[in-house]
């Protein structure tokens, strides 16, 4: 990943979590600055991991996925079960970030 592409994901994150760090923040390097994002973020969602897992494998959420995927393969003709397959790449996600957040980051290094 060039900077451009690690700061542009960087402030992306900052604006869909309403993140607001403070002043001189934005002067950081951006490994330091995507620490202090992470730590928010992982104070934030961790402590409602059992929560949001529980939400996630709530009847509402399953029929939601099933109608998702009946769409989808109906509209695109791919015939995976795409809401499916993300939300458990979500709840491992999830698991693996509240572990270690800085696995994020990981994707980006080559």
């Amino acid at each position: 990943m060039t900077d451009l592409t690690l700061k542009d994901a960087l402030i992306a994150i900052e604006s869909e979590a309403g993140i607001e760090l403070p002043l001189g923040f934005n002067r950081l390097p951006l490994a330091e600055r995507f620490s202090e994002v992470l730590a928010l973020l992982k104070s934030n969602i961790c402590p409602r991991k059992t929560e949001i897992s529980k939400r996630a494998d709530s009847e509402e959420v399953s029929l939601a996925v099933c109608l998702t995927d009946v769409l989808i393969t109906h509209y695109t003709g791919i015939p995976a079960p795409v809401s499916t397959v993300s939300r458990h790449i979500a709840k491992i996600g999830l698991e693996k970030f509240c572990n270690t957040p800085e696995s994020l980051l990981e994707a980006g290094v080559e």
